[in-house]
């Protein structure tokens, strides 16, 4: 089954890919959030189009188990796009996921890639916590 990891963010959304059969998570693309409407049909498209059955959203936390100032809007989006997945028949797993550190570890991973002299570009830190994110889940499915 293929699973779709979201990193959301207010700006950009980053995307990973992977499937639950060998448990390996790519990153994928980055969505401009200018418009809450236009990025849930956005998703939803990639995931009618491409075939996912599980999506999952990073939930934002601070080191101290609060939310995060941005919680509130991933939590409201996520609910929307639960509802939407439903109107459209889409089958679709939906689950939030604690995020805690996984841009810092998308930071180590770009740092490793700026190393080997690959180059970066704006986004690429989101797609990476998509991919942190996703792989977080594969390691709980075992």
């Amino acid at each position: 089954m293929k699973v779709l990891g979201v990193d959301y963010g207010s700006k950009r959304v980053g995307i990973a890919s992977g499937d639950l059969s060998n448990k390996i998570a790519f990153p994928k693309e980055v969505l401009t959030n200018k418009d809450a409407d236009q990025l849930l049909s956005d998703l939803l498209n990639l995931c009618e189009d491409e075939g996912y059955g599980v999506v999952i959203f990073g939930a934002p936390f601070h080191m101290n188990d609060e939310e995060s100032s941005i919680y509130k809007e991933v939590a409201s989006f996520v609910k929307k796009f639960e509802k939407a997945s439903v109107e459209r028949g889409l089958g679709l797993e939906v689950e939030l996921l604690d995020e805690r550190l996984s841009s810092f570890e998308a930071d180590q991973l770009m740092d490793d890639f700026k190393g080997k002299k690959v180059r970066m570009k704006e986004g690429d830190r989101d797609m990476l916590a998509a991919k942190v994110i996703l792989e977080r889940w594969f390691e709980e499915q075992e």
